[in-house]
């Protein structure tokens, strides 16, 4: 495989199953982009648009979270915590809400392994972030 067909955040080989998130905390690896490694199309393929609607979603609750819906549509939640997140009786999107989700959903249909490897990362760092912060 080419370098120009990996992905790589930080520590983390995309194109490998194993994770090793970024050594910065979820705040910094989502705030500075620019600490890829050269060549990574990673950051204009993925991080930009994920990141972003990472941070909208902070503006909800866990349960009506947009990205959290995103996580759950992609199957990511069932598969890596055994259920889902989003309540769908509670939780509404409206149009900016639609458009981050649409996007997010296009970047997985052209590249779901990929993308579920960011949300592992994002996985770990929140987990590593809500450890410090207990």
């Amino acid at each position: 495989m080419s370098d120009l067909d990996r992905h790589i955040v930080g520590d983390v080989d995309l194109a490998e199953d194993s994770v090793t998130p970024p050594t910065q905390n979820l705040w910094e690896w989502l705030e500075s982009p620019d600490d890829y490694p050269a060549g990574s199309r990673l950051l204009v393929t993925l991080h930009s648009p994920l990141a972003d609607f990472y941070h909208w979603g902070l503006n909800y609750d866990m349960s009506t979270s947009p990205f959290n819906l995103f996580r759950d549509l992609v199957g990511w939640t069932e598969e890596i915590i055994g259920t889902t997140l989003y309540d769908f009786k509670e939780g509404t999107l409206g149009y900016v809400e639609a458009d981050y989700l649409a996007d997010a959903l296009k970047l997985w249909a052209d590249d779901p392994h990929g993308v579920n490897k960011w949300l592992d990362c994002v996985s770990e760092l929140e987990l590593a972030d809500y450890d410090t912060n207990s």
